[in-house]
């Protein structure tokens, strides 16, 4: 008599449970921070864009040792549709104040980045404010609902 051998081949539910199991978990893990990271990368646009508008601003406050009047288009200082990216619709300067927003293609849409100048001695130091959420931002930007004036008296 001959037997024969049944091997089942093959996975069994209880397995293919399991690995759907960990992949989910890995995926909760790695879609936020991913995300994080996109973000990051594209606030890391505004602010390679300002550095060019904050040079120029640097200058043109040594011409004239105020920060009123420093605007898009004046002096040395970019207009207002000469600097945008990818991820960044616009730059704007108001009176020394770099304003850098978002397009609507990035995840940080309807943000801004504002970066404004402080009068110290007879230079500017810069501070970073950002409408984006923390997670989105660079840890030297302060991340506020709402962009609050320094007062630079």
């Amino acid at each position: 008599m001959m037997l024969s051998s049944s091997r089942k081949k093959g996975f069994s539910l209880i397995e293919l449970m399991i690995v759907i199991a960990i992949m989910a978990i890995l995926a909760a893990i790695a879609i936020p921070t991913y995300t994080g990271y996109v973000g990051r990368a594209q606030f890391s646009e505004a602010m390679s864009l300002s550095s060019g508008v904050k040079t120029a601003i640097d200058d043109a406050y040594q011409n004239s040792n105020t920060l009123d009047g420093l605007d898009s288009g004046v002096d040395s200082i970019p207009g207002v549709d000469s600097v945008k990216g990818t991820y960044v619709d616009r730059v704007e300067v108001n009176n020394g104040v770099i304003t850098s927003y978002f397009s609507a293609n990035s995840s940080l849409a309807e943000a801004e980045a504002v970066l404004q100048p402080q009068v110290i001695g007879n230079s500017l130091i810069w501070s970073c404010q950002t409408t984006a959420p923390p997670t989105k931002t660079p840890s030297q930007c302060e991340s506020v609902t709402e962009i609050v004036p320094i007062d630079s008296d």
